[in-house]
């Protein structure tokens, strides 16, 4: 009877053993194929930098008002599939002397409503400071040319009290966190 037992257990303990090792080798042969790869979209990676070395990184770094989406592109190379929204901004200061107009188009990930990445989005209306990048189709971003909005560290919100604040970097007084960036840029 005992010996019944353990042949049943045994068997039991063979047979749980042959449904891992066949689902291991089912779910590796999918997963060589694709099928789990998802079509989504794509945003560039937070890379970690401080507030004095994305000042140095940044093209243009600007102050102003988030106006109208201006316009919403897609695009699909058959493997990763992007949605690029394109906002306004009024700009009020400029902070790196190279850009000269008072209105920069901005391109964001995803459509910028729901979120640039899953940390910020922006808000017609917002009043914001960002650090920009020049985007160009030779770049690793392969959209359109621009200045791309794509990292939780490039926004800071400002409200009504003048104080911008930024998920990675905390609160800072306006004034403050420009003198940082200007120090920054001149070192």
């Amino acid at each position: 009877m005992r010996g019944e037992s353990m042949g049943a257990r045994m068997n039991i303990v063979i047979a749980g053993v042959c449904i891992v090792v066949g689902g291991y080798f089912i779910l590796s042969f999918l997963t060589s194929t694709g099928i789990f790869e998802k079509r989504g979209g794509v945003y560039l990676s937070e890379i970690d930098m401080s507030i004095e070395e994305i000042s140095r990184w940044a093209d243009v770094i600007v102050i102003g008002t988030v106006g109208d989406r201006v316009g919403v592109q897609s695009n699909d190379d058959g493997k990763i599939y992007r949605v690029v929204g394109e906002y306004s901004l009024s700009i009020d200061d400029e902070l790196t002397g190279n850009y000269s107009d008072k209105v920069i188009t901005i391109k964001t990930l995803v459509d910028g409503e729901k979120f640039i990445n899953y940390n910020v989005s922006i808000r017609k209306g917002e009043r914001v400071l960002l650090f920009l990048k020049y985007v160009t189709t030779d770049s690793a971003w392969k959209g359109e040319e621009g200045y791309l909005l794509a990292g939780t560290q490039q926004k800071f919100s400002i409200d009504e009290d003048n104080m911008a604040y930024n998920p990675k970097y905390g609160s800072y007084k306006l004034n403050e966190l420009v003198g940082i960036i200007k120090n920054a840029r001149t070192a």
